[in-house]
């Protein structure tokens, strides 16, 4: 593969990803790297295989959509701790609230049930 395809190749996945981080798609962005991955490991070989350096251009959008990307994975990743800490907060709110037992007294504190989030990256 020629640098000038892999240079391509990358930056138009990088353009996909990034217009999904833009959407919050991150189900879509997640499905996109297996794809950036194979392109990402195209890239080096064809780079030292090329006989000269690249247009400009080609290494400019692919530049430009990296900048882009950081930043979008950055902002996915400040989501995600939101949600993440808006549902310990919830939880440990739950967990705070008096208990009272059938013959109206209360409750003795319980440890919370173990609790495991999967998230699928």
């Amino acid at each position: 593969m020629s640098l000038i395809i892999a240079l391509d190749r990358l930056a138009a996945i990088m353009q996909r990803e990034n217009a999904a981080l833009t959407a919050l798609d991150f189900a879509a962005a997640t499905g996109l790297l297996d794809e950036k991955q194979v392109a990402i490991e195209a890239f080096e070989p064809a780079g030292r295989n090329a006989p000269s350096f690249p247009p400009l251009d080609a290494v400019a959008g692919l530049r430009a959509a990296a900048l882009v990307n950081a930043g979008l994975i950055e902002r996915a990743i400040a989501v995600q701790r939101r949600v993440i800490e808006t549902v310990l907060a919830a939880a440990r709110k739950r967990d705070a609230a008096p208990r009272y037992q059938a013959d109206a007294g209360m409750a003795r504190a319980r440890r919370p049930a173990p609790m495991t989030l999967l998230a699928r990256v």
